[in-house]
């Protein structure tokens, strides 16, 4: 499935800082001895970057670029850019190997309605 900009963006920016806040509060726990709590907030944060990749290979098939390219995604400083890239590069204008464009689609869907 081929995401657009906008999609891209209102799915990660929520995810990715939720991963942050559930691994940032988890490892403090784990040291307290409430490891029950920490790890389950560490699996939070762990499912949370696993949709994030989603989400990125969804991007990636937009820009008909190989969705192999989200393993970016996990690693540390260089995510920061990727998703920033993945924000702002536009993605292929009509049909690519991945399916239609999703700004067509909509577009599509928008005017059957109103006739």
């Amino acid at each position: 499935m081929r995401r657009s900009r906008l999609n891209y963006t209102i799915r990660l920016i929520p995810t990715y800082l939720l991963a942050m806040i559930f691994v940032s509060v988890g490892k403090p726990m784990r040291e307290e001895g409430l490891m029950l709590i920490a790890s389950v907030l560490i699996s939070l944060g762990v499912v949370c970057t696993i949709y994030v990749v989603y989400i990125s290979i969804g991007r990636l098939k937009d820009m008909n670029a190989n969705p192999w390219w989200a393993v970016l995604s996990i690693i540390p400083l260089i995510s920061l850019i990727f998703f920033i890239a993945l924000m702002f590069l536009k993605g292929t204008e009509g049909e690519n190997q991945y399916g239609k464009d999703p700004l067509t689609k909509k577009l599509n869907s928008t005017s059957k309605e109103s006739e």
